[in-house]
């Protein structure tokens, strides 16, 4: 009998480690205040830079957490004017976050003012 519930109490763990680890995957983030944006263009890409103070989504395990980057070239510049009117009016965004880091930063691919 012990044995028994040593085993189901394994796979209660489990399973629970195995809920806790998808809070973390790809998906929209809760409101943020961005507190700046910038543009960069390393080795001929045009990226955007996202930073904030609040916590981030980061299921890429990322290990710089000061901000997202936005490397899309169909979306950079409508992202740059998305986050700087943000900042401008004291608006909040939303961002579409993936697994992968770019400079180290969890990467973006979509944002929405809230």
């Amino acid at each position: 009998m012990t044995n028994k519930l040593t085993v189901w109490f394994a796979v209660l763990i489990a399973l629970a480690l195995a809920g806790a680890g998808s809070a973390s995957a790809a998906g929209w983030s809760p409101a943020i205040t961005p507190t700046r944006a910038y543009s960069e263009n390393p080795a001929g890409q045009l990226q955007i830079q996202i930073f904030t103070v609040e916590p981030l989504l980061n299921p890429g395990s990322c290990p710089t957490l000061d901000g997202y980057v936005i490397t899309d070239p169909v979306i950079v510049n409508a992202t740059l004017a998305t986050s700087l009117t943000a900042i401008s009016a004291g608006r909040q965004i939303i961002v579409y976050v993936t697994d992968s880091c770019t400079n180290g930063r969890p990467t973006v691919t979509a944002i929405a003012l809230t």
